[in-house]
């Protein structure tokens, strides 16, 4: 073997690929689980926090919100339901 040989090796073999180093690999993203039990950094580990904007209070069991803007929630929703009402009553008179 000659040291040009070892200076200039040539045409790569284009099957064989290169490997990156294990630092420049980069971190794996966190999963949608992961990342909101991280935002969930309470007292009260476990315990789903409302999911209403802003909103820290820890939600119903088995629902996504609040006691609280449950019970908003549910206000409007009957509030609108009558609107509606009204409104039907009044386009046919």
């Amino acid at each position: 073997m000659k040291i040009s040989d070892l200076e200039n090796p040539g045409d790569p073999d284009p099957n064989v690929t290169a490997e990156e180093p294990v630092e420049n690999v980069p971190d794996p993203e966190p999963s949608q689980a992961e990342s909101s039990e991280a935002q969930n950094t309470g007292s009260d580990q476990g315990v789903p926090e409302c999911r209403i904007s802003g909103c820290r209070g820890p939600a119903a069991r088995g629902l996504k919100s609040c006691e609280e803007h449950l019970k908003s929630s549910n206000e409007l929703n009957k509030s609108a339901k009558r609107n509606l009402q009204i409104r039907m009553k009044s386009s046919f008179n």
